[in-house]
């Protein structure tokens, strides 16, 4: 929920706008909900402690101005409003953007090791994608090669790279969870054809770097 008003001191007048959260950290999440890629408890304390924000890179967290117990069920987040940024749907460039960004971020992480102040203690990346039916999923996939709609989102590429790459992300899954465990960042696209496209032509670059890392 965006809130905007303005604030006066003596004769100025600034405008101010925040974007307001409302989350029920006890709330459980199916398996396959895009909430699953953050627990809303872990997301609370990333804000609460100010990660992510000051980095240094482009690709950060909106800033929290305030974080507010109310009861025990609800917690009501102020947070930076981020309008402004570019919206969905995106092009090419925007996705190239976007991708460019988080490999500064993974690369400024990689180089500056730093431990959260709090306990990490869910396998996010296999809450999200284990515990699906990847494989049925794959077969569904080649079921509908045909249908305009699985035309239409490959035509930059083949199906059966994305079937092949489905193959890949049980061991991928394998040696995540053997890694400590992890905040995750996701990015839902809408799915229709014109967004997913362009991420698309770049799933047979996707299963040959899985390989190597599996090698």
């Amino acid at each position: 929920m965006n809130v905007s008003g303005a604030a006066a001191s003596g004769p100025a007048t600034k405008q101010w706008s925040s974007v307001v959260k409302i989350i029920d950290p006890n709330l459980e999440m199916p398996a396959q909900d895009a909430a699953r890629w953050v627990d809303p408890k872990l997301e609370q304390l990333v804000y609460e402690n100010s990660l992510f924000d000051g980095d240094l890179v482009p690709f950060r967290a909106a800033r929290c101005y305030l974080s507010e117990s109310r009861s025990d069920r609800y917690v009501v987040m102020w947070l930076e409003d981020l309008s402004s940024a570019v919206q969905p749907p995106w092009n090419l460039e925007n996705f190239v953007t976007a991708a460019h960004h988080l490999g500064q971020f993974n690369g400024f992480h990689s180089l500056h090791l730093s431990r959260a102040p709090f306990s990490l203690t869910d396998d996010h990346y296999y809450a999200r994608w284990g515990e699906g039916n990847i494989e049925s999923s794959a077969v569904e996939l080649s079921r509908q090669r045909s249908s305009d709609l699985i035309r239409q989102a490959y035509k930059s590429s083949s199906v059966d790279s994305a079937i092949e790459l489905s193959t890949l992300v049980r061991p991928v899954l394998d040696i995540a969870r053997s890694l400590p465990h992890a905040l995750a960042f996701g990015v839902e696209l809408e799915e229709v054809p014109g967004q997913l496209a362009p991420v698309m032509a770049l799933i047979p670059r996707y299963v040959e770097e899985v390989k190597q890392l599996l090698k």
